[in-house]
């Protein structure tokens, strides 16, 4: 996902802006980046230092980023218009290799039952160690929260040390018998559940640094978080609540952001209804044309298609595709952009996975493209809600 500031248009031609963000870098360039002008032709776009600048003549318009590494290629399209933000950001969530970071934040373990591991995460790095063991987390320089977690036996901990600087290899010892805290019970009331569906409750907390903390998937009455004086400010809990059905094709889902845990109540979102999706080209590569019937609170939808570690994530914003009962929507193809690489996309002939949702969010735009690895967790967040009905499926290309 990515994230944007909302912005109003002009009757005249707007200035648009798409920075990109590498993780561990901050603002870079993507592999390659296109902008499209209202139903124009999507035209390559120059940046320097992971800005990008295009010019929308009217309300609509596009980017386009690429973000390759070591094999993984995504290819994400975010279409609105500018009365709805005129400023993206586009997170590339595949990190550097381990070799090209330049420090170590290493140490021992101590406070587990035998057979057990921990994971030590520092940023978007992690390290494991067996019980009693040592650890090591490859990072770059900066100021980063850690966040360690016992993996296998029950009560699982939990320690974090917020914001603390790496300008040279690091030793932090850690020990869960001293220092290791249990995730905290919240109540947790929900609506418009189904029985038949199958209906799991996940938590985690985002730190102001970056650092993520995954806890043990909640049963529908409880979810769990940090103990309060754990929690520094700008530290966001998620709280995560989905439900699929019998053939795993249709699923609800409902994220709520909170800066203070406390009890929640939540709503599903009601389903989708049906999405066809079938290719349209399936040769040098397979691009797909999905229609649907209009969801009637969406502020976007967001369709994913591709094969193996080839994948595309377009965002499209209501105000984009404007008003209708049913939508047909093409993939875009970037094939012909200069400097496109055919590995950027899945070849013909293979299995291609498909999803269309229907993202609501109460922050509007800004929200449906929330990128965690973009926009550090701030109070804004507290309470902001994202829900999601999806349809999902697989094409057989010949």
């Amino acid at each position: 996902m990515s994230g944007a500031a909302g912005a109003s248009g002009t009757a005249a031609s707007t200035t648009v802006k798409l920075t990109v963000y590498r993780r561990d870098v901050g603002p870079a360039n993507a592999e390659l980046v296109a902008f499209q002008d209202g139903d124009g032709v999507w035209t390559v776009a120059t940046g320097a230092s992971g800005v990008y600048y295009g010019t929308a003549s009217g309300q609509r318009y596009g980017f386009a980023a690429v973000c390759a590494s070591a094999g993984h290629f995504l290819t994400y399209i975010n279409q609105l218009t500018v009365s709805e933000a005129i400023e993206v950001t586009q997170g590339c969530e595949i990190g550097d290799a381990a070799a090209s970071r330049a420090y170590s934040v290493s140490g021992n373990v101590t406070g587990l039952s035998a057979g057990d591991i921990a994971a030590v995460l520092v940023g978007y790095h992690a390290g494991f160690s067996a019980a009693d063991g040592a650890y090591a987390v490859k990072t770059n320089s900066g100021n980063f929260d850690l966040i360690a977690e016992n993996l296998r036996n029950a009560p699982y901990k939990y320690i974090l040390a917020h914001n603390f600087a790496v300008t040279a290899n690091v030793t932090k010892n850690l020990d869960f018998a001293a220092e290791g805290v249990a995730a905290v019970p919240h109540a947790l009331s929900l609506a418009n559940v189904d029985a038949t569906w199958t209906t799991n409750v996940y938590s985690r907390m985002e730190t102001a640094l970056g650092t993520v903390a995954d806890f043990a998937g909640g049963d529908s009455t409880q979810w769990l978080a940090l103990p309060v004086a754990q929690i520094q400010a700008n530290d966001l809990h998620s709280v995560d609540v989905l439900s699929v059905d019998s053939s795993a094709t249709k699923s609800r889902e409902v994220t709520r952001y909170v800066t203070t845990p406390a009890d929640l109540s939540l709503t599903l979102p009601a389903d989708l209804g049906a999405v066809g999706a079938q290719t349209y080209v399936t040769s040098p590569t397979a691009l797909v044309e999905f229609n649907w019937d209009a969801y009637p609170s969406a502020t976007a939808y967001q369709m994913t298609t591709g094969s193996a570690f080839v994948f595309s994530t377009i965002t499209t914003s209501t105000g984009w595709l404007g008003s209708s009962a049913q939508y047909d929507y093409r993939q875009p193809d970037l094939t012909a952009l200069p400097g496109w690489s055919s590995s950027w996309s899945p070849p013909g002939k293979t299995m291609f996975f498909w999803k269309l949702a229907a993202v609501s969010s109460s922050r509007g735009i800004p929200g449906v493209l929330f990128e965690p690895y973009v926009l550090r967790p701030t109070a804004a967040l507290d309470g902001s809600t994202v829900q999601r009905a999806q349809r999902s499926g697989s094409i057989d290309v010949p």
